[in-house]
């Protein structure tokens, strides 16, 4: 009879009647097909901030923005916005120029999108402008933005500078280009030698030509590239160039140029023709160091380690055909990625081996070890396979979101172990089920944050979701399979007799139980006194004239309250709300982390040059590099800006140095009144910008008719100027933060004193090109089988704007004097033009003197009365109403969805809806471990403190109901609450007790190794939280409802 009946149950362990060794079988096949598949995860630094993206550039010379946009951006847009698969479409039209950002949907093939993009164009382009290039797709975008600098390197050798560029442009960047993840390859440091035609400024007076004309005559010996492309039969398409005739040396002044009363005009007579070396336009520098630079940067989404390994083996194979030329790596951005990625291999390898350390300490048992092991390597292949299903990014944010499931995992697998050695049956699957659908429900909150927050958590919560869900399937087929083959079919107690001591210990709070049960209303009120109640929060005086604000003001407004009684009001009921407030909270910052670095950045005034701009950057450099500890620093400047990017040493990192050096920056800067300087990177930012670039109040308008939406800003910004307290108004295209004034000039002619004199404009206007940058044309020739730049400029100097209105002109024969006859004036340069799914985008923005509290009040009814008056289809809002108040929000929003998932949950678990009040009644109250955790370790409010909230949110909740359901089951034998309570809380406890322990083991290396704030805060808080919640369910469990309830009737 014993053995028939053990029979019995064994077979129960199996669900659906499946036998063990098949399920093992099946469970070894996935994990292969994982292990396979797992080399072939895409692994990145940072999550991709969008899907897969292709980019429409193209160029329509000497166009405004409005026609770019009417003519050429738009009609594309339309083409193309039917296409299956493209998600959003974002456009740029600038003068001369457009840019068509189109974002890929998921799940769809990038090749066969642009394969309809690109038979799109074609069907198009006939309609399009003459003088549009043909639009070329890419997977690259012209924006510097987008690019990300990979690897630099130092090009030296015994050769010119400009022979050294010659040689890798023409041998080493076609390659390095080809490279499917490459933004750019360039070389900075060097320029070329370019072919200058210098305009003899008498000779074309004399033969009356213009700078255009000479330009004109040129054009049929250009390169025209891109004109078009031609399909192949294997359906791929080459672009279409045309070249002109060759040139040398010898012939090049023979060019014709015009013919002047009947006589034919040479190049060479009225301009000097020679080489030169082209004048750079930015200046590139590492460690302050002159040299030339190898600079080549990546997509976004590209994978960094690979690509860079493929850089380097290409390099290494050029460097046998550049035999004079040495190559020396001076910077390399994966060297971050590659020790972060160590990092990570450590945390897991640490986390693996402390867990299974603990699950042999707690068994005692080699046997339980191994199929603790065995679990643990199937869950982890089998959810390789899925993220390779799934297309999950592998980055540091998912990496580290696998490395803290592992406790979970093992969670699930100690807990359905010690059943079943307890109990000999599957009937914990039932609450297993409910306490991992809590913490996937958690996680799953995640989904619903704000684009931008969520960007870096999404992979994050998939990734532990992913293990979590197969944690279940391996609870419930492979634990029990293996738990019959391996460890035996008859039930053995338990060797980890230490727990079970404790949980007799724990029975002796019997008697306070009884005093908790009969005093629940003083339980909740120790409980909403340790969370905290926000009274500190409350506003000093409410605005308004109402009665109750009245009485606000008198009573909690007034002195005696604000100075006597608030402080102690503050201390009695914050609680710990109120020291995580003052600690974390005011202390938010929300980046992703990366090294320790430092940015000086700094702006020159219109009309700076290049050399000017550089020797600015060349003082803060020399003062930089006298800094010990300073591992790299990395120069960019061009005429109107530059930029400082100083990197620390491992050991400096950690040092003060980087706020000594900032602090040092800082007052030199105050010493440079040649530019404006904004230093930041850690601490607080810093400028001594005295322009008003920065706007306080912005408004992002949108429509579909840019024309109208124009018409509406201009009137809007007339209404807000008129407000004394304004003393700046900016209207700019896109969504923008900070504002510059970049001024043109411009000349109006007098056209009565024109008329008068019988005066051409145009011939006005062609004169005076010879005295502006306007006559310097350059464009591509073959000369000597090389194609080489030709730029045209003139022999005379710049005239400054008095000069220029002296200036007299052989235009009748008296001469005119310009200023006679035109008035010079500045003007706002006109801003491009941005779409984003055919809603076009503008910016207004004003600067408003006045408290904070009046800035957004006013802010609020300026679009408010905006609104009320725009027509259908055009919108008014604020890009950000409150930032801190609108992620204080969020956060109320997330933890408010989580309770309710779990609420949900549980109701469906215990059939009731009391008892779940008491499962999400744990959650809050062990929120007051994350409070004082983070109080304590003084952290700042950041992503991974959300983090914490949510994963501690569904973890917590597991104790509860495990203990809950038992006591559930263990009255349906027989109603004695009291009883059961106890009886469940005595089973339960040991495996209660493992679970938050195994998590906290598998948290502990992301604070040993917790360089990062992120894992270290999320690592802590959630450690906090859950080691409070121990006395959280052993003190106010009873005191809650539906525990025991019916405790006094019995009694």
């Amino acid at each position: 009879m014993r053995t028939s009946k053990r029979i019995s149950g064994n077979s129960s362990l199996m669900p659906f009647g499946f036998r063990p060794y098949p399920v093992i079988l099946i469970f070894i096949l996935f994990a292969l097909l994982g292990a396979v598949v797992a080399p072939r995860l895409s692994l990145k630094l940072y999550p991709s901030q969008t899907g897969e993206q292709l980019f429409i550039n193209f160029y329509m010379y000497g166009a405004k923005p409005e026609l770019v946009e009417m003519l050429a951006t738009s009609r594309i847009e339309s083409s193309i916005s039917l296409i299956e698969g493209v998600k959003s479409i974002k456009s740029t039209s600038g003068e001369g120029w457009g840019e068509i950002d189109i974002e890929i949907a998921k799940n769809y093939d990038i090749e066969n999108i642009r394969a309809k993009i690109v038979a799109s164009i074609r069907e198009i382009y006939p309609k399009l402008p003459h003088n549009i290039s043909y639009p070329e797709v890419s997977e690259v975008s012209e924006s510097e933005s987008y690019k990300k600098r990979l690897l630099v390197y130092t090009l030296s050798g015994n050769l010119p500078s400009w022979q050294i560029k010659q040689l890798a442009t023409n041998n080493l960047i076609p390659s390095i280009i080809g490279i499917d993840g490459v933004a750019e390859a360039n070389i900075q440091g060097a320029t070329e030698l370019d072919w200058q035609i210098w305009l003899n400024h008498a000779a074309m007076e004399q033969f009356g030509i213009s700078p255009s004309a000479v330009a004109k005559a040129l054009k049929p010996y250009t390169l025209w590239e891109g004109v078009g492309e031609t399909s192949l039969n294997n359906y791929s398409s080459h672009e279409v160039s045309i070249t002109g005739p060759g040139l040398n040396r010898e012939n090049l002044g023979s060019i014709p140029i015009c013919m002047v009363n009947g006589r034919l005009i040479h190049l060479g007579q009225i301009a000097r023709i020679g080489q030169r070396q082209r004048d750079a336009d930015v200046a590139f520098r590492i460690n302050g160091q002159p040299a030339v630079y190898l600079i080549i940067s990546s997509t976004p989404s590209a994978n960094q380690i690979v690509l860079a390994d493929k850089i380097f083996e290409t390099i290494k194979q050029k460097k046998e055909e550049l035999p004079g030329i040495h190559f020396g790596k001076t910077y390399d951005a994966t060297d971050q990625l590659r020790s972060d990625l160590n990092k990570n291999l450590i945390r897991t390898a640490t986390s693996l081996g402390i867990l299974l350390l603990f699950v042999l300490l707690t068994y005692r048992s080699f046997r339980y070890l191994w199929v603790v092991g065995f679990a643990l390597t199937v869950n982890i292949l089998l959810a390789a396979f899925l993220y390779f299903l799934l297309k999950i990014e592998i980055h540091l944010f998912s990496l580290s979101g696998f490395t803290l499931s592992l406790g979970l995992i093992i969670d699930n697998t100690l807990v359905t172990l010690d059943h079943l050695r307890a109990k000999g049956n599957m009937k914990i699957f039932t609450s297993l089920l409910a306490a991992t659908l809590t913490t996937i429900a958690a996680l799953a909150s995640i989904f619903f944050m704000q684009s931008e927050q969520a960007t870096n958590l999404v992979d994050f919560a998939w990734v532990i979701i992913i293990n979590l869900v197969i944690s279940l399937l391996v609870a419930l087929f492979l634990i029990p399979a293996l738990h019959k083959k391996t460890t035996g079919t008859e039930n053995k107690k338990p060797k980890y007799a230490h727990l079970r001591t404790w949980v007799k210990i724990a029975t002796g709070y019997k008697s306070f139980s009884l005093f908790a049960s009969k005093n629940k209303r003083w339980g909740i009120v120790l409980g909403v006194l340790i969370i905290g109640i926000p009274t500190f929060l409350l506003p000093i005086k409410i605005e308004s004239e109402s009665f109750w604000a009245n009485l606000y003001n008198k009573t909690i407004g007034s002195n005696t309250y604000q100075y006597e009684i608030k402080p102690i009001t503050d201390k009695i009921l914050g609680g710990t709300l109120r020291l995580f407030y003052n600690s974390s909270w005011a202390n938010h910052s929300w980046s992703i982390p990366e090294r320790t670095k430092l940015n000086v950045v700094f702006k020159m005034p219109d009309g700076a040059t290049l050399q000017q701009a550089d020797e600015v950057a060349k003082i803060f450099e020399s003062h930089i590099l006298s800094f010990e500890g300073v591992e790299n620093l990395v120069t960019n400047v061009n005429r109107s800006r530059g930029t400082l990017t100083i990197y620390f040493d491992k050991q400096a990192e950690s040092t003060p140095l980087p706020y000594e050096l900032k602090a040092y920056l800082e007052r030199l800067s105050i010493t440079q009144a040649a530019a404006d300087f904004y230093i930041y990177g850690v601490g607080l930012g810093f400028s001594n910008s005295t322009s008003t670039n920065f706007a306080n109040s912005i408004i992002t308008l949108k429509g579909y008719s840019h024309k109208a939406l124009m018409s509406w800003a201009l009137q809007f910004a007339d209404s807000i100027a008129k407000n004394p307290r304004v003393n700046k108004v900016w209207i700019t295209g896109g969504e923008r933060w900070l504002f510059t004034d970049e001024l043109k000039h411009y000349s109006n002619f007098d056209t009565e004193k024109l008329l008068s004199r019988n005066i051409n404009p145009q011939s006005i206007f062609s004169k005076l090109s010879n005295y502006t940058k306007s006559n310097a044309w350059h464009g591509w020739i073959p000369i000597e089988n090389h194609v080489k730049r030709m730029e045209i400029s003139s022999d005379i100097e710049l005239l400054s704007d008095f000069e220029i209105n002296q200036l007299v002109m052989n235009l009748d024969s008296s001469g005119v004097r310009v200023g006679d006859v035109s008035t010079f004036h500045t003007r706002f340069v006109r801003d491009n033009i941005y779409r984003e799914d055919q809603q076009y985008i503008i910016t207004l923005a004003y600067n408003l003197i006045g408290p904070d509290k009046l800035i957004e009040k006013t802010l609020k009814k300026q679009i408010e009365k905006i609104n009320s008056v725009l027509p259908q289809g055009f919108l008014a809002k604020a890009p950000y109403v409150n930032w801190s108040t609108e992620k204080d929000l969020w956060s109320y929003y997330l933890i408010f969805l989580m309770l309710l998932l779990i609420f949900i949950i549980s109701a469906a678990l215990f059939e009731s809806l009391v008892q779940p009040l008491t499962v999400i009644s744990i959650i809050p109250l062990s929120f007051a471990g994350v409070f004082l955790t983070y109080w304590i370790f003084e952290l700042p409010f950041d992503q991974g403190t959300i983090a914490s909230f949510l994963l501690l949110g569904g973890l917590v909740v597991n104790s509860a109901i495990y203990i809950l359901n038992e006591m559930n089951h263990l009255n349906k034998n027989a109603e004695a609450p009291l009883r059961n309570y106890f009886k469940a809380l005595r089973y339960k406890l040991t495996p209660i007790l493992l679970t938050i322990l195994s998590t906290v083991l598998g948290l502990l290396p992301f604070v040993i190794f917790g360089e990062e704030p992120f894992w270290y805060s999320l690592a802590l808080g959630t450690i906090g939280g859950l080691i409070f919640s121990i006395p959280v369910i052993l003190i106010f469990l009873p005191a809650l409802p539906g525990v025991l309830k019916q405790n006094r009737k019995q009694h």
